[in-house]
């Protein structure tokens, strides 16, 4: 299966539509704000107050003179309140945080949901079913880096290195210098880490991706390759291949954060070492060593931040990847509410379709099929027969003619209206994470358990379901890989009459089916659906004198 092109390369205007989504979350990240900023004061407060305590307390305890006159109890006061307030703001800054993100990220997978639904699925085809379960999840998941770990932080340390500097400069005024050097860094830090990270985050995102997609073949394919060591040993090894290329990627960009890390704390090094050269001889002691561990505590701020910074290309490069897919416009536009079909009826005329320019499918095709007629449709593979299904379904557009239904031109209906009056039941029978009555109220939400097991038994089901004991509450596992290929199929279709629409259209229902069993479903479909339009796509003949019209379909040029 091809595969979209990828973004190629990171770009912070990707991140604009998961912004977007913030509208109504001002007032937690607010909040979290507010309390992340009491926390980083009260970490560098309480770290140089500490300092100068001890060494203080240490110098008045030379003398019994001095030792009297210090007073040990605002200062201890002080350090235990730092040391409380610091302890609830970071808790109560991470319950707000991880609140306000999972509410985002809640709201990012909704926003998602509703672009990727309206998209035809040549659209989403183009994709790998485990691309697009990791753009939903991880490339989602990605982005809740980006506020709490990034932009509340920063925020946080700007403001406190700007207190900083105004509380030495007014302290002492080449005092300030040193958290104004800090602040330049920072500045620079992002675009430096962005240009030396932006490769990295894209092979990373890529190869996580490629390795998701070699797990989930692997996993799908489990029951056949247990019998097949050869090819199991090659998913295995094209698993493990993957792996480590993500591994060895992720090594990168974790040495370079490693590095952004060590450039802040030597910095700040720099910083104290500077203070004690330039004011070692002005200042007592303690005031010294509370200057030194201020700038020290800033760096033990600053230095996580930094190397959270190397992540930012991955997460501008995941929203790419989510914008890429959520960003197209869907193929198909269904009409609002607007005409109800008066029946069944059906009436193609003049009908082209082909999938690419050089393979034409159908050509100059016509049918009427009046209300409650039974309608055999036959012919070989590619004559077109699940093409005329796909666009009866409104999943492709024709190229040419008028498709009308009940009276009403197709692409006058409504989505809710066309599902409404039309069911369809594909040969590619697909089952979802479930029970059997949950699959079953896909189609008909409001259906009785009588009325399931008499379509159940329709379809030759029910004989299979009561041997086993949870009968209609049996697990059906993803896909319907808990079931056989004749038990998936007959699902579909049990699925496809118990919505009674007007119009039922069942592709190879009888796949797989022995000729007696075959014979009987003909006949007991056709019954069910008495009184409303049936199209049976077949290219076996089994039953074929029970409908009201028979229709061959041929290639084109045959």
């Amino acid at each position: 299966m091809s595969e979209p092109k990828p973004e190629q390369q990171p770009r912070l205007g990707a991140l604009l539509p998961y912004l977007r989504q913030l509208r109504g979350l001002g007032r937690w990240y607010a909040a979290s704000l507010v309390l992340g900023l009491l926390t980083v004061a009260s970490t560098v407060a309480l770290l140089a107050l500490s300092g100068w305590f001890i060494s203080a307390a240490a110098v008045a305890g030379l003398t019994p003179a001095t030792a009297l006159a210090f007073n040990f109890f605002y200062p201890g006061a002080s350090v235990r309140g730092l040391a409380l307030s610091r302890t609830v703001g970071r808790w109560s800054e991470r319950v707000l945080t991880h609140e306000a993100t999972f509410r985002l990220l809640a709201r990012v997978r909704v926003w998602l949901l509703a672009r990727l639904l309206p998209l035809a699925p040549r659209q989403l085809g183009v994709y790998h079913g485990a691309e697009l379960l990791h753009r939903f999840m991880r490339d989602v998941e990605q982005l809740d880096g980006l506020i709490p770990r990034l932009l509340l932080p920063g925020i946080s340390l700007f403001l406190v290195l700007g207190g900083v500097a105004g509380l030495l400069g007014f302290w002492i005024p080449a005092g300030a210098l040193p958290p104004l050097a800090l602040i330049g860094l920072f500045l620079l830090l992002p675009p430096l880490l962005w240009r030396l990270g932006r490769r990295g985050a894209r092979g990373l995102v890529e190869r996580r991706a490629a390795l998701r997609r070699a797990l989930i073949d692997a996993a799908d394919g489990a029951p056949v390759l247990a019998f097949n060591g050869r090819a199991w040993g090659e998913f295995r090894d094209r698993a493990l291949a993957r792996s480590r290329e993500a591994m060895q990627v992720q090594g990168r960009n974790d040495r370079l954060a490693a590095l952004a890390r060590a450039l802040v704390t030597a910095a700040a090094g720099l910083a104290a070492w500077w203070a004690l050269v330039a004011h070692g001889g002005t200042l007592d002691g303690p005031l010294l060593v509370a200057m030194v561990l201020l700038l020290l505590g800033v760096a033990e701020i600053a230095a996580p931040l930094a190397g959270g910074l190397v992540e930012l290309p991955a997460i501008a490069h995941a929203a790419g990847r989510i914008e890429a897919i959520a960003g197209q416009e869907p193929a198909i536009v269904f009409a609002p509410a607007g005409p109800q079909p008066a029946d069944g009826g059906l009436e193609i005329e003049q009908l082209d379709f082909s999938w690419d320019a050089h393979t034409p499918v159908l050509r100059d095709f016509s049918l009427r099929l009046a209300p409650g007629t039974r309608l055999f449709l036959e012919g070989p593979s590619g004559c077109g027969k699940s093409s005329l299904v796909q666009l009866l379904a409104r999943f492709e557009v024709p190229d040419r003619g008028s498709i009308r239904l009940g009276g009403v031109p197709l692409e006058a209906l409504d989505e809710p209206t066309l599902r409404r009056t039309l069911a369809v039941a594909s040969q590619f029978a697909w089952a979802r994470g479930g029970t059997l009555a949950d699959n079953l109220r896909l189609a008909a939400p409001a259906a009785s358990a009588a009325e399931m097991w008499e379509v159940l038994e329709l379809v030759g089901l029910a004989a299979t379901l009561r041997t086993w004991p949870e009968g209609l509450e049996t697990w059906v596992q993803e896909g319907g890989q808990s079931l056989s290929g004749g038990q998936l199929r007959r699902l579909g279709v049990a699925r496809a009459l118990l919505r009674r629409a007007p119009l039922t259209v069942l592709d190879e229902p009888t796949e797989g089916l022995e000729d007696g069993a075959a014979e009987r479903l003909v006949q007991q479909v056709c019954a069910w659906c008495q009184g409303r339009s049936l199209i049976w796509i077949s290219h076996r003949p089994q039953g074929s004198g029970c409908f009201d019209q028979v229709l061959r379909l041929t290639p084109p040029g045959a």
